[in-house]
């Protein structure tokens, strides 16, 4: 990346623009900015168990407004802490690959010791969203826990795709007090393996085609995960195209364990 430095704890790089930025707040919060292609993500240095905006109590920013636009579509590693929770959107632009990975201190924890977490009066905004074109890759390590409370008037999810974009999730539990665990929307690719969503106010996972562009498809691979406590449908499918398999997974439902139309298909693989 032009420009870029290094950030001292082995973060990312950062746009020239950004790192002055960066020093500033640094000095001042003892923060600092990481920069992934054009969206800014917030990440505490060492020590520090909250993920902040610069400028605002929470939240992911773009360059484009906090950094006159210099960063570079790329790709970066989020490497968490054990026992911290990281506050805030974490938002995966077009043409960038986001590695979301968990502490191996704490794998194989029985329950999360690591959080993601947005939970905000702001409507529609999920804690992770992966815009058309870009790639999100989550090890969860079996440590990692999704927290999410958004209000709508329509679906909101904790864990967005976009139509176009890609999302592997292994061995995470996802929450939404206010919505649906995962959704996915038009021709998204998502492999979702060994995670627990669970207390979901709507559904598990929900994969739809795409209203806004009319893409059409889909491919959802859910294998051995366990989908529990959620009031809508345990996988909610609906479009022409739209594909979703269960391998191997444990899935229950408010309304039903299963729910697919529209020209969409579920198939289940014990």
């Amino acid at each position: 990346m032009k420009g870029g430095v290094q950030v001292p704890w082995g973060g990312t790089r950062l746009p020239a623009l950004a790192r002055t930025r960066t020093t500033r707040t640094h000095a001042r919060r003892r923060e600092a900015l990481v920069a992934l292609g054009t969206t800014v993500l917030v990440h505490a240095p060492p020590g520090e168990c909250q993920a902040r905006a610069a400028q605002e109590e929470e939240g992911v920013h773009h360059t484009d407004e906090r950094t006159g636009g210099s960063g570079e579509p790329g790709s970066a590693t989020m490497a968490l802490e054990p026992g911290c929770v990281y506050k805030g959107q974490i938002v995966v632009e077009r043409g960038e690959t986001l590695v979301i990975e968990a502490p191996r201190e704490a794998a194989g924890s029985t329950s999360p010791t690591c959080w993601l977490e947005h939970v905000t009066s702001v409507p529609y905004e999920p804690v992770i969203r992966v815009l058309p074109g870009g790639t999100c890759k989550v090890e969860g390590r079996g440590c990692l826990g999704v927290r999410h409370g958004s209000p709508s008037v329509a679906s909101n999810f904790a864990i967005e795709v976009d139509c176009g974009a890609s999302l592997t999730l292994n061995d995470t539990m996802v929450t939404s007090a206010t919505g649906t665990g995962i959704g996915i929307e038009g021709a998204s690719a998502c492999s979702i393996q060994r995670c627990v969503i669970r207390d979901c106010k709507e559904h598990g996972v929900a994969a739809y085609d795409d209203i806004e562009t009319g893409a059409v498809g889909g491919v959802v691979h859910i294998v051995d995960t366990d989908i529990t406590g959620c009031k809508g449908y345990g996988v909610l499918a609906r479009g022409e195209g739209v594909r979703v398999s269960v391998s191997r997974s444990r899935v229950s439902g408010g309304k039903q364990k299963y729910n697919s139309v529209a020209g969409s298909e579920i198939t289940e693989t014990l």
